[in-house]
């Protein structure tokens, strides 16, 4: 039988769930804060709130000026809920969501990987981690864990991302050539094109069209090393479920 006490924190956090469900999260996090007053000692109630809060931050009706403040609030929950009870993955989740979402990606895989200490079958810590992975181009780990997250849960989400990193984007790949290599590679083609003593004009004209080669087999080497990435666990994984869901048709 749970006492009293522990009943009360449990309704509230019912009745959040309940307002979250509905679309209502202004509701539920003034419940949720209503009980925190009354228990600030139970931890379940902080990663509660700091869900919802997550959840209104993403409304698309959200001002963008309310944003901060609900960011700090939201970050400030988990990190008590974590506090309070070191083995909520739940509040480890939480804390990783929220910092994906403030664009501190390195605190958002240490939180992730908190996750994966607990329970190392949380298909929402591998699907983040291969996100984070991905986007610092790791993508032989991204594709682990994305293949994991598929294996462990059933969800498209996982699948998704595992397509889309068999088929990368080209634009993104594009924009990140030109971000990485474009100093080091004109740098290279001007001092080689003054050195063979050409004229200014002529001197541009070159470095264009060799910088344009050179960033074009950049493209291509990134665009075959991200779909090499997708190892033969992935497809394997991918060829599994399309067997699946074809059989079951």
């Amino acid at each position: 039988m749970l006492s009293q006490g522990r009943m009360e924190p449990l309704a509230v956090h019912m009745i959040a769930f309940g307002f979250l469900l509905k679309k209502k999260e202004q509701a539920a996090i003034d419940t949720l804060t209503a009980g925190i007053e009354r228990h600030p000692e139970v931890g379940f109630l902080q990663t509660s709130l700091s869900h919802a809060l997550a959840d209104l931050i993403d409304r698309a009706n959200t001002k963008e000026s309310h944003k901060p403040e609900l960011m700090a609030r939201a970050i400030a929950a988990a990190e008590l809920a974590t506090e309070l009870d070191p083995t909520d993955e739940l509040a480890h989740l939480a804390m990783a969501r929220i910092q994906i979402r403030a664009g501190r990606n390195f605190y958002a895989e240490e939180s992730a990987k908190a996750v994966l200490a607990i329970d190392p079958n949380s298909h929402e810590a591998h699907q983040m981690l291969g996100v984070l992975a991905e986007e610092r181009d790791a993508f032989d780990e991204a594709s682990a864990h994305f293949v994991e997250a598929t294996r462990l849960d059933e969800g498209k989400e996982s699948m998704h991302s595992l397509r889309r990193l068999r088929k990368p984007n080209w634009i993104g790949g594009v924009a990140l050539q030109l971000v990485s290599v474009w100093l080091l590679l004109f740098l290279v083609v001007r001092i080689a094109v003054i050195a063979a003593g050409m004229s200014p004009f002529s001197g541009w004209i070159a470095s264009l069209v060799v910088f344009g080669l050179l960033s074009g087999a950049y493209t291509v080497w990134n665009r075959h090393r991200s779909r090499a990435a997708l190892s033969a666990g992935a497809r394997e994984v991918l060829s599994a479920k399309h067997s699946r869901s074809t059989g079951d048709r």
